[in-house]
């Protein structure tokens, strides 16, 4: 996933001004939104239009506001992008999009790949069912299901693993004991908000995860050996 700092305009025409981003239709987006047009240069004066005609069909552009994270739209990509003057012309989709709409000012534009489900192993299924999961992480709409997916995979083979001998591989949401359950909501969590870019003191939330997980698991776990 890779991200950009645009300002959202309300016109609905090209060109976008500096460092814009631009729909062809307005409010409430779904089903009307057919272009979105992109200044090359962002907010900061990064150049990204090598980076946005390398995006392919399929990609998700989820643009943000950056003061409130539940304001946005989804867009689809659908075809590649066109050059113009300075900026781009993407044909794309609305499958999804706030209320209150978006206004003019400073958003993020998210860029994801196309998702592409994660399907665990027969014999090493998740532990915990996506909506479970997203209930977990407060996560209303579906922009950031490949994420929340690939981390869910991610918490449940970690925990199994913690267990040792104790996993049972048969286990599936259905069957795996509510503690389990609670174990892997907690990692999932963590690896959701914390993506590797902290260091010192806030390198202690894994300790605590941790601990919290062993206490958890403390009597489905075989002890390690010396």
């Amino acid at each position: 996933m890779t991200s950009f700092p645009f300002a959202f305009a309300v016109a609905l025409t090209a060109p976008p001004a500096s460092g814009e981003i631009r729909l062809d239709a307005g409010p409430p987006y779904v089903d009307l939104v057919t272009r979105a047009w992109l200044q090359n240069l962002t907010t900061d004066g990064l150049d990204v239009r090598r980076a946005l005609l390398a995006q392919p069909i399929g990609t998700l552009i989820y643009v943000q506001d950056r003061a409130d994270h539940l304001v946005y739209v989804a867009l689809v990509i659908t075809a590649p992008a066109l050059e113009a003057a300075g900026y781009l012309e993407i044909p794309v989709s609305c499958s999804e999009a706030s209320t209150p709409a978006l206004g003019a000012g400073p958003v993020e534009a998210f860029f994801l790949p196309a998702a592409v489900p994660v399907t665990p192993p027969d014999n090493d299924p998740v532990l915990v069912t996506m909506a479970v999961a997203k209930d977990h992480l407060r996560i209303t709409d579906t922009a950031h299901d490949p994420d929340v997916t690939q981390k869910l995979a991610a918490a449940s083979s970690s925990i199994r693993d913690y267990l040792k001998g104790r996993n049972d591989p048969t286990w599936t949401p259905d069957t795996a004991p509510p503690w389990i359950q609670a174990a892997v909501l907690l990692l999932l969590a963590h690896l959701y908000e914390h993506r590797g870019d902290e260091f010192g003191a806030a390198a202690d939330n894994d300790d605590r995860v941790w601990s919290a997980i062993a206490n958890l698991c403390r009597r489905s776990r075989d002890p390690a050996l010396a």
